[in-house]
This record gives C-alpha cells, sequence and structure tokens, in this order.
C-alpha cells in the first residue's frame, strides 16, 4: 500500500509539472511580459526610487553649498570694498556720542564745557545707577547742584540735551537763596545713555550691514560737533587740585 501511494504521488507530481508546462507554452507570450513588468517594479522601488531621491537630495545639498559659496564670495568682496579708515573715523565718532560702557570722565569734562556758556557754577556731581527694570536702555543718573542766573536755566537745559552725548533732563530743581536775587540754586537730575557693544559678530548668513544715508548724515552731524575727544579734554586738566570741578 505504502508503494502504491507514493507512485500514485509521483504521478500526480509529474502530471501537475506536464500541466504547467502545458499552461506556461500556452500563454507565455503573456506570462513572460507579466514576468518583466513585476520584476521592473520591484527593482524601480527597491532601487531606482532611493537612488534617484538620494541624487535629487544631493543636487539640492549641491544647489545650497553653491549658493552659500557665492553669498560668501559676494560678502567677502563688500568687506574687501570697506573704506578702513573712514569706517574706523565713523566708529570713533560714534563711540564719543554713544560710548559703549559708563564713560563718567567724558561727562565730566561734557558738563565742565558746558557751564560757562551760561554763567553755572558747580557745587556738587553725584553719579547714580538707573532702575534698569524701568526702561530696556542703558543709562545711568547724575545729579548736579549748581549755582546761577535765573535768567540762563532755561539756556542751561537747551545746551545740556542739544549736546552730541544723549542726556536727557529727567527732573529739576529750583530755589532762591534770597528775595529778589537773580541768582538761583538748581538741582538737575540727568540720564546718560550709553550702549553696550553686541557680544556677537552677527551671523555669516546675513548680509553684510551697510552704513544707510540717514546713518551717513548723523554721522556727519556728529563730525561737525565732536571736535576734540573726551580724553584730550580731561587729559589737559592739570593734576592734583583737590576739587576738579571749580
Amino acid at each position: 500500500m505504502g508503494c502504491t501511494g507514493q507512485v500514485s504521488k509521483l504521478n500526480q507530481d509529474k502530471m501537475n509539472k506536464e500541466a504547467l508546462k502545458g499552461f506556461y507554452q500556452k500563454n507565455r507570450i503573456i506570462i513572460f511580459p507579466i514576468l518583466v513588468g513585476i520584476s521592473s517594479l520591484v527593482l524601480i522601488f527597491l532601487v531606482l526610487i532611493p537612488q534617484i531621491s538620494k541624487l535629487i537630495g544631493n543636487n539640492s545639498s549641491l544647489n545650497e553649498v553653491q549658493k552659500q559659496s557665492k553669498f560668501l564670495e559676494v560678502k567677502a568682496q563688500d568687506l574687501q570694498d570697506l573704506d578702513e579708515i573712514q569706517l574706523q573715523k565713523d566708529l570713533n565718532l560714534s563711540l564719543n556720542a554713544l560710548p559703549s560702557s559708563k564713560d563718567y570722565l567724558e561727562v565730566i569734562a561734557l558738563i565742565q564745557s558746558l557751564l560757562p556758556q551760561t554763567d553755572f557754577s558747580l557745587q556738587s556731581l553725584l553719579f547714580g545707577q538707573a532702575d534698569s527694570s524701568s526702561s530696556s536702555k542703558s543709562y545711568f543718573t547724575v545729579k548736579l547742584e549748581l549755582t546761577g542766573p535765573k535768567s540762563s536755566v532755561n539756556q542751561l537745559l537747551t545746551s545740556i540735551e542739544s549736546t552730541y552725548r544723549p542726556m536727557r533732563v529727567a527732573s529739576i530743581e529750583t530755589s532762591t537763596p534770597k528775595q529778589d536775587s537773580p541768582l538761583t540754586n538748581t538741582v538737575i537730575l540727568l540720564n546718560v545713555y550709553y550702549s553696550p557693544l553686541p557680544t556677537t559678530l552677527g551671523s555669516t548668513q546675513q548680509p553684510l550691514p551697510k552704513l544707510s544715508d540717514k546713518d551717513k548724515e548723523l554721522v556727519s552731524t556728529l563730525a561737525r560737533f565732536v571736535t576734540t575727544t573726551p580724553a584730550t579734554s580731561v587729559d589737559n586738566t592739570p593734576r592734583g587740585r583737590s576739587d576738579p570741578f571749580q
């Protein structure tokens, strides 16, 4: 029985193979293109599409690199075209007008130069700190106690706020020592502004900043006002005086 079943199975397998062979021979014109199409689809999805995607990504990266390279070339050319001497001069003028730190000596020299124009004399000067929570601007305060003619108070205030150095009168108090006296005791609180230098040089992705026409006009105006540097004014003051404000 076992041998008969095995022979029957072999005959059945042979018949199946013959049937498949006959089916293929009869329909090979249809089957072959289908197999080729299926193989092509597998090749496309597993090989060609990933390679094409990778190639597109590489081309995009290459285009981005070339674009960045051209941008940096333009930026480098702009840097070479800069007039370093004029740029340094403009920077010095800007820092004189708006220093990067609390330049107390420069403020003292500036106030000393303004007072003789209005016949005021300085009695005391006191530096203070600003309330940083009340303003986003960087400044410190200067309290002046002055004595001078009543008629020159407005002129003094105008002179202070018209100087090249950004200073604003925060408050003012006046009192007359004697009735009908032409003199007045004046206490002025000033806000003196400064601007800390940036801590970063900027991104390489950003264009090189340039001075606008308005900026150039402002620098030209500063050049007319700032005739001497504050350091020169202070250094020319005789050393060792007990009261540098007299």
